[in-house]
């Protein structure tokens, strides 16, 4: 699975890289048909208690799934988001198998 990364906020440094890695390997433990993800990180205003916005897309044979969530810090805004694909990617495997 290709994990692309942008940020314009937050730097990407060996340790969030493995973080990202190993969180979104999951993701391939509920679908294993994932052609790419894409995942965008942002900071947003400091004043709220949400400090961090985080967008994923998975790629899959002939659809995307995209989800956005936020969170107080990068591992929950993560998490957050990882949570929500898992359950687009179970619900599309599900509907799969209704149609075979």
């Amino acid at each position: 699975m290709k994990l692309k990364f942008k940020s314009p906020d937050v730097r990407l440094d060996v340790g969030l890289d493995r973080l990202l890695h190993n969180r979104f390997a999951r993701l391939e433990k509920v679908f294993n048909r994932i052609a790419g993800l894409e995942v965008f990180l942002r900071k947003i205003d400091s004043n709220k208690k949400d400090k961090y916005e985080m967008e994923g897309r998975v790629f899959i044979q002939n659809t995307s799934l995209f989800c956005r969530e936020r969170g107080e810090s990068i591992e929950d805004a993560i998490n957050n988001v990882i949570e929500n694909l898992a359950r687009q990617l179970r619900w599309k495997k599900e509907e799969r198998v209704e149609i075979w």
